[in-house]
């Protein structure tokens, strides 16, 4: 008689909370702060040091959320900067956007009236009520009525009576207004950041919808061609965009925070840049180690065999594409305050581009990859420009073109020696060799041989029957396999 199979193992108790956290998590944020802290301290005296610390922590943001598509569904975007344009339209047009009250301007002179090729090649016509809009250059454009200023011109007549346009507007590119700013309110940017963040969530999914069955380089190339439709629309819808001219946000239009406006080198802005990037490393982490996030990880792994054990790809990628613009939209609002004058030039491909190197230089799927990544080349290029500084430096100065070959250079070596990335690791959810090792030797009983039952009182014909009916002992029943607990 064979002795009675030992039951199997417990298995050991589920980690807490302390040791889920990942080790770097509690130094990173001790000599964080202390860095951050220390730059804001010494911004005082040096303003183009927190301007540097500025563009590393927006572009640590884009980074954060290009990692979401990129590192932790694996799908390659080369079109980011469509979203952090967005964001920053989005937030520039909610600053500049005045209510303007009803005004009349009797009298107004027509040599001031600027009229569009399209409006020259109307018929002239008297009795049209004129509906202009002033201009910083003390003209004004014609928003209706053109008619009567061409029938003002072919009979020689000077002034015109006109009523400025009311309403809300959007004074953009050469126009300007006199009205009330409808968030100007306190905790203004904080709703335009949200607005942002809705408008970024919803290209997402509008651009990743009819990408589902993309991988690869084809859905590189879709982000790619995407991204230049939505820089083509900002660069040419000028009555929304401003076009060339862009949207200068002036000290009128900041938002203000404690008393002053937010300028790239207050400490308000500061605080408030900080602040959005711990909310993205949180929600990036948090993300990371949820079902999400180990959905995520499955579908960066093999798409066909995530879908065959029953995760919704469709579902968590239109949700990766939405978190990840949403994110980047934020950061475009910031962005917009930083460099005051938007224009559609400053989101072009290289944008994206940049982006994309920061995320791999650090490492895909990692959070520290991600902003180290962004540190260390927006440093690293901060650090090449003061080097081509012929003023300081003379003849001992880089050219201003050695900045891009030292770029391609670091990418090079990055790629030959560590191509996943200087601080890359499990990323996306996944587990790393300890954790792995631990699954493998745990005990389980998912499936296992069932032996033949005893024979009772009801199988005693049964019994009765040749040795060869009865099956040998331990031989697997016709039950097959059983399911454990």
């Amino acid at each position: 008689m064979s002795a009675p199979a030992s039951p199997p193992a417990p298995l050991a108790p589920a980690p807490g909370p302390a040791a889920r956290r990942p080790a770097w998590l509690l130094p990173a944020l001790g000599w964080g702060g202390a860095l951050l802290a220390l730059l804001l301290v010494g911004g005082v005296g040096s303003p183009f040091l927190v301007s540097i610390a500025l563009s590393i922590m927006l572009h640590a943001i884009f980074a954060l959320g290009l990692n979401v598509v990129v590192g932790y569904t694996g799908l390659l975007d080369l079109g980011y900067a469509s979203f952090i344009a967005i964001g920053a339209f989005v937030v520039s047009l909610g600053l500049v956007l005045t209510h303007q009250p009803p005004r009349d301007l009797p009298a107004l002179p027509v040599r001031q009236l600027v009229l569009t090729q399209a409006q020259r090649e109307l018929a002239p016509r008297a009795g049209v009520p004129l509906v202009v809009r002033e201009r910083p250059d003390l003209r004004y454009d014609v928003v209706a009525g053109a008619e009567a200023v061409l029938d003002a011109l072919a009979r020689d007549v000077r002034a015109l009576d006109a009523e400025h346009v009311r309403g809300l507007t959007f004074p953009v590119g050469q126009a300007t207004a006199r009205g009330s700013l409808p968030f100007a309110f306190p905790g203004g940017l904080f709703v335009l950041l949200a607005l942002a963040g809705a408008a970024g969530a919803a290209a997402g999914v509008l651009r990743g919808f009819p990408t589902l069955r993309l991988t690869g380089d084809y859905y590189a190339i879709v982000t790619l061609g995407f991204a230049e439709i939505v820089w083509l629309v900002t660069l040419n819808e000028d009555w929304l965009t401003g076009g060339a001219f862009g949207i200068k946000l002036s000290e009128r239009f900041r938002p203000r925070m404690f008393g002053d406006a937010l300028y790239d080198d207050t400490w308000q802005f500061y605080g408030v840049v900080l602040a959005a990037l711990a909310a993205a490393v949180v929600a990036s982490w948090r993300l990371e180690r949820s079902r999400v996030g180990r959905a995520w990880a499955a579908i960066r792994a093999d798409e066909t065999a995530a879908r065959s054990s029953g995760i919704d790809v469709d579902r968590y990628k239109l949700l990766a594409f939405a978190v990840s613009g949403a994110i980047g939209a934020v950061g475009g609002g910031l962005f917009a305050l930083k460099v005051g004058t938007i224009v559609a030039t400053k989101f072009d491909i290289w944008l994206s581009i940049v982006v994309v190197c920061c995320l791999v230089l650090g490492g895909m799927g990692t959070l520290r990859g991600a902003v180290a990544g962004a540190a260390l080349l927006i440093g690293l290029g901060e650090v090449l420009r003061l080097l081509s500084d012929t003023t300081s430096l003379g003849s001992w100065a880089l050219p201003a073109e050695a900045r891009f070959l030292v770029y391609g250079l670091v990418l090079v070596v990055v790629m030959r020696f560590r191509p996943q990335g200087l601080l890359a690791g499990r990323g996306g959810g996944g587990l790393d060799a300890g954790g792995l090792d631990a699954l493998l030797a745990a005990p389980s009983r998912l499936f296992t041989l069932a032996g033949a039952p005893p024979a009772g009182p009801a199988d005693a014909p049964a019994a009765s029957a040749g040795p060869t009916d009865a099956p040998e002992a331990g031989a697997p029943s016709a039950t097959g396999l059983e399911g454990g607990p």
